[in-house]
């Protein structure tokens, strides 16, 4: 997988970001499923 670093590190902040958002929630998965599926 060939992913520019720029690109890498703005998923890797969105993952951050949503991983403190699910343990606020105390919530399992990564990140919200329906962020992919709209």
């Amino acid at each position: 997988m060939n992913v520019p670093r720029q690109r890498a590190d703005q998923l890797e902040s969105k993952l951050a970001e949503y991983e403190q958002e699910a343990n606020r929630e105390k919530f399992a998965p990564r990140y919200p499923l329906t962020e992919f599926n709209k």
